[in-house]
């Protein structure tokens, strides 16, 4: 290995262009507001990028490694970052890193995929067929998804690794495929704040490398690249080990021991990636490894051997084998994806990490939701199993069909962790989105079971929506405590002699209108006085059991829909209804019910003059 000085390093600062530019700030701001941990989405993204650029000629083969640099790596290192941005905020935190004796880094490496090739200046088109991964991934911002029922985006995930870091800081070593022959490609990568120097306004983010005639530096290449890797401490790569390594500097990790870290980092593998290590036939599409130190890095065990990643993969196996249940949208008609569920006792699980600090529930009772990428997007609480003891979980793949595939990766927002039809345009996409989040927490409301509204499988057992709608109910309780409507307390009414009153609305089922949803309830109006009353109610969301008056949720919203007599005839649209002088009786509310929502009613009087 060779350690000669790096005479060619460089720094470049991004200026803003006279049309306007991204701001450092606004960068990192990408990515939302994710409900996931920073290092969550790190590992996510990072990984999913991997497995979007998989080469297909062997698995993708994944290793994230903590460690802490040796005295001549860290020479290395300040060599390389040897001229530091102006920016007064960051320019002091790369300096307080620079100035530790073994600063830490996490890196995130992976083998079988195509590395970053194309053009290194984004200005600079690339020939037919060759994708510009370089400049998507180390220049450009929110560049589109170019890899059929990919995982997602270079843009938006990236800016996740900036955040991850104390300073702001990557290094990029990569190797791959340029004009017919292999190249090896490392570059700084740097995203700060805003700043002026000399009268010119700069973007915050800077890049380390060989420097070129227009202030842009290039990343440092052939033996350069590769030499200045190996003084860094970078996986090696051989000949045809094409792929990509990110090192953070300075990791921002939840554990201050490393050994709980990398406990956690390989849990997040699990959890969210158990997927890709499923064999079903031609082994495993991707392997995972996690290392502590300059030490080998070990596998990480097959889900099948962690509880209870065992019950999803089992689930998951039926409905990659088809025998699953369809999910099926009425307007258009088509198959929107297909689930399975697996039921099993409780088990011990493998403690990876602190008590109390571990993501993989205590006792199963979720829905994994994924694309056919097979990236899990995220899980669905449920109703626990009816048995102590007993667990249970589900999988749900949207279809592969070009049109409902695009839906569901549309409906993402940028950390890939959610899908919000409300995000998209109405129309069919919208509806299939909507109808299998519908379906989906129905089922898990109903503890993993399919009801007839759903198309089953042969030789599985659905029981009915009104069996659903029983479970439903634990979450539509059949006497939500309401906030008053003058004072907000919470209290229950009661009849009042010789005055109108109303009993509380009493749950009684579940109703399909189209793709949507509804909840009936059982209303008792009472009228003794000598006038007409007209009695109204008032819909809300029920959350942690108290009615509220809050009537917004994902996916739709709580309105009053109408009433009818128990016969089914309507008496009044939207939230009034006229009760005659002296009439007691039941009446049918019906109020729209968003998916996943729990919703309630309370109902008011109102004497006619």
């Amino acid at each position: 290995m060779s350690t000669r000085p790096l005479a060619i390093a460089s720094i470049s600062a991004e200026r803003f262009p006279p049309s306007g530019g991204f701001a450092g700030e606004g960068v990192r701001r990408l990515m939302g507001a994710p409900s996931l941990t920073q290092l969550q989405t790190v590992v996510r993204e990072s990984l999913q990028n991997s497995c979007d650029a998989s080469t297909g000629a062997e698995p993708v083969r994944c290793q994230i490694r903590l460690r802490r640099l040796t005295p001549p790596q860290v020479d290395a290192l300040r060599e390389l970052l040897a001229e530091l941005p102006a920016d007064e905020v960051t320019r002091p935190q790369l300096q307080a890193v620079l100035g530790q004796d073994s600063p830490l880094v996490m890196e995130i490496s992976d083998w079988g995929t195509s590395g970053l090739g194309g053009p290194t200046r984004a200005d600079k088109a690339p020939p037919s067929g060759v994708a510009s991964d370089f400049v998507n991934f180390i220049r450009n911002v929110g560049a589109a998804r170019d890899t059929d029922q990919g995982g997602g985006t270079y843009g938006y995930g990236k800016t996740a690794l900036y955040g991850m870091s104390a300073c702001g800081t990557i290094i990029v070593d990569t190797l791959t495929t340029a004009e017919g022959a292999e190249e090896r490609r490392l570059i700084g990568c740097h995203v700060g704040h805003t700043y002026d120097s000399d009268g010119v306004r700069y973007t915050g983010r800077h890049w380390w490398g060989q420097a070129a005639e227009d202030r842009l530096v290039e990343p440092l290449s052939g033996l350069d690249g590769s030499d200045f890797a190996g003084q860094l401490g970078l996986p090696a790569r051989g000949v045809g080990e094409t792929g990509t390594t990110v090192a953070i500097l300075a990791p921002l990790l939840t554990h201050e021991d490393l050994t709980d870290a990398i406990g956690e980092i390989e849990e997040i593998i699990l959890w969210f990636f158990w997927p890709k290590m499923v064999d079903l036939g031609q082994g495993a599409s991707m392997e995972f490894l996690v290392g502590l130190g300059e030490d080998a890095a070990r596998p990480v065990a097959r889900p099948e051997l962690h509880t209870p990643l065992d019950l999803l993969v089992d689930a998951f196996r039926k409905v990659r084998s088809g025998s699953g249940n369809e999910i099926r949208s009425k307007n258009p008609a088509r198959r929107i994806g297909m689930f399975s569920a697996r039921r099993g006792r409780r088990l011990p699980r493998r403690a990876l990490v602190p008590p109390g600090t571990s993501i993989i529930p205590h006792t199963l009772s979720h829905i994994a939701v994924m694309r056919p990428v097979e990236l899990v997007v995220r899980y669905y609480d449920g109703t626990p199993a009816d048995h102590e003891g007993e667990e249970w979980g589900g999988v749900f793949i949207c279809d592969s069909a070009h049109d409902v595939e695009r839906a569901f990766a549309d409906a993402e927002p940028p950390a890939h962790d959610d899908w919000m039809p409300e995000n998209l345009p109405r129309g069919p996409a919208k509806t299939f989105v909507n109808v299998a989040l519908r379906e989906l927490k129905l089922i898990a409301a109903a503890g993993g079971e399919i009801p007839r509204a759903a198309a089953a499988a042969p030789g599985d057992v659905a029981p009915s929506l009104a069996r659903v709608a029983e479970r439903m109910g634990r979450l539509i309780p059949a006497i939500a405590p309401r906030p008053d409507r003058l004072s907000g307390r919470d209290v229950t009414p009661r009849p009042t002699a010789g005055r109108a009153s109303a009993a509380d609305p009493i749950f009684l089922e579940l109703i399909e209108r189209g793709d949507d949803l509804e909840a009936l309830f059982l209303v008792e109006l009472r009228n003794p006085t000598a006038q007409t009353v007209e009695f109204g109610a008032e819909a809300g969301l029920v959350i942690d059991g108290v009615l509220t008056r809050e009537k917004r949720a994902p996916g739709g919203s709580v309105e009053v829909v109408g009433w009818s007599t128990l016969e089914g005839a309507v008496v009044g649209q939207g939230a009034h209804v006229p009760v005659d002088a002296g009439v007691t009786s039941e009446f049918r509310l019906r109020v729209t019910l968003p998916p996943g929502a729990a919703v309630g009613a309370t109902i008011f009087a109102e004497v006619r003059p």
